[in-house]
């Protein structure tokens, strides 16, 4: 398996389980969140679900999202954005997130678009032969709506080697809206 270099990709058995580990283990961890928590606030930061986030003192907003497998509601979300909404900016830091559920990132993605943005396509295998795939049809992503806060202002997002699958996804829907 290790030749198809694909952190997606298991061979499991009743005894053991094998995938492929050098996306991340060939490469030295630049990450620690605790240094973040500690030396930027001082540990004065506010926790919703998996979410950390708080004004650093340029007044920029930071949120970490350290997992996309436990999401936050629109509800959340504008809590959240509320809460920094007099920041100049937003950091969303997503370093060492190992992905999760598209639909979280939907849903987070929902709050920084205005108009419906196509994120993506999706083929699926329709058949054993090579070339058996479906046509391609657009994934969209939907405005969350008027009764939700939406940031416009600018963000900056955060990541590193281990960021994976989910998180992934999140970073490039994200800087396919940079302009």
């Amino acid at each position: 398996l290790e030749e198809l270099r694909d952190g997606h990709t298991n061979l499991s058995s009743g005894f053991a389980t094998s995938y492929y580990r050098k996306w991340w283990s060939d490469y030295p961890q630049n990450f620690d969140a605790r240094l973040i928590q500690q030396y930027y606030f001082n540990f004065h930061y506010t926790q919703i679900g998996a979410w950390m986030y708080g004004i650093l003192p340029q007044n920029v907003g930071y949120i970490r999202i350290p997992t996309f497998s436990s999401g936050l509601g629109h509800g959340n979300i504008d809590a959240v954005l509320s809460d920094l909404r007099t920041c100049l900016g937003l950091i969303i830091d997503v370093r060492d997130n190992g992905g999760g559920n598209l639909s979280n990132v939907q849903t987070l993605v929902e709050h920084f678009i205005t108009n419906t943005v196509d994120v993506g396509y999706m083929i699926h295998k329709t058949g054993p032969g090579h070339g058996d795939f479906s046509e391609a049809y657009p994934i969209n992503y939907e405005p969350a709506g008027a009764n939700h806060v939406t940031w416009q202002k600018p963000v900056v997002i955060l990541t590193n080697r281990s960021t994976f699958s989910a998180a992934n996804h999140f970073v490039a829907v994200m800087s396919g809206l940079s302009g």
